[in-house]
């Protein structure tokens, strides 16, 4: 064969086997950098498909302007809505470091040893909490939270409740006891309530990141509290336990999101809070009252918390609190 067309077939085949580079693309807005949708999917080995990245077993879809989005269908809160030019969505990399690598990117998140675990029931004594009829959240918060605590010590775990009476504890005490005990995680349970009586469902929240905004406001916060110290164990552990709450009871998915309430500020060891359900939904809080439900969210915590010690525990990176 003539060597003038032997070159073109050798740069053909070449064309089919070296990888294409991509170019990255970046923009930086109000101080905030962010990342094109094809460079994120990169970093995952994932495709890019326009509005989502995708590979054979994940699926992560965002929408233009809008904080929440989806991994495999369960719902999670952006710290910054996407951004959209050149044909393509940009995402911060606040939440490529904050919100997807520590779900997409597992063996990233820091690795700590996870044998003793503080339940915090929300509420107690005077503070009742939410109500509905004859049913109150701190009466329901302290049984979901003992059964967790069977569950977790029948797996070998080290549990210590806030309280284990109808008692009353500020916030801070709450914090300053799981510290005090060197806790390895912190799990304080609570009942929602909302004047819209069909809004029903699961809720898990992890510690705002400092710089971004809370999930139900648009208020810039640059303070670091001692909970950021954990910000990337804080989101895995919320999206461990919010899956498998949702995978045991069947509940409404409402999302994995982000605040700054006081007890997740003030603990040192990561931790969330959890939204079992509202006491407002009348079905809903008949279901939660019950035995055979309490039995089901508690596992679904106890589980999440197991799922996330193995998924931590032959990490590399150290967790410093």
């Amino acid at each position: 064969m003539p060597i003038k067309k032997i070159i073109p077939a050798v740069l053909c085949l070449a064309a089919l086997i070296l990888p294409v580079t991509v170019e990255s693309k970046k923009i930086v807005t109000k101080g905030r950098t962010y990342l094109s949708l094809n460079e994120v999917g990169i970093r995952y080995g994932m495709r890019d498909m326009g509005t989502s990245i995708a590979d054979r077993k994940r699926r992560v879809t965002f929408r233009k302007d809008k904080r929440q989005f989806t991994i495999n269908g369960v719902k999670y809160i952006l710290n910054f809505a996407p951004l959209a030019g050149d044909g393509t969505l940009f995402l911060s990399s606040m939440d490529v470091y904050k919100a997807l690598d520590p779900i997409l990117r597992p063996w990233t998140v820091p690795s700590h040893p996870v044998r003793h675990i503080v339940i915090d029931p929300g509420h107690g004594g005077k503070d009742v909490g939410a109500l509905r009829g004859r049913y109150r959240e701190k009466d329901l918060t302290l049984s979901i939270a003992k059964r967790v605590r069977s569950r977790l010590i029948r797996a070998g775990y080290r549990v210590t409740l806030t309280r284990h009476t109808d008692i009353a504890l500020t916030l801070s005490q709450r914090a300053a006891l799981a510290k005090a005990l060197k806790a390895d995680l912190f799990l304080s349970i609570h009942i929602n309530a909302a004047e819209n009586s069909s809004v029903c469902g699961i809720e898990t929240f992890a510690m705002t990141p400092a710089g971004a905004p809370s999930s139900t406001n648009t208020k810039l916060e640059k303070t670091f509290h001692p909970g950021n110290r954990c910000d990337i164990n804080n989101l895995a552990l919320a999206n461990m336990i919010h899956r498998y709450m949702l995978g045991r009871t069947g509940g409404t998915d409402r999302g994995v999101k982000r605040a700054r309430f006081q007890v997740l500020r003030e603990i040192t060891m990561p931790g969330v809070l959890i939204e079992c359900g509202f006491i407002s939904n009348p079905a809903e809080v008949r279901r939660m009252a019950t035995a055979e439900y309490q039995e089901k969210l508690a596992k679904g915590i106890a589980d999440g918390v197991h799922a996330y010690r193995l998924a931590i525990r032959n990490n590399k990176g150290v967790l410093k609190k």
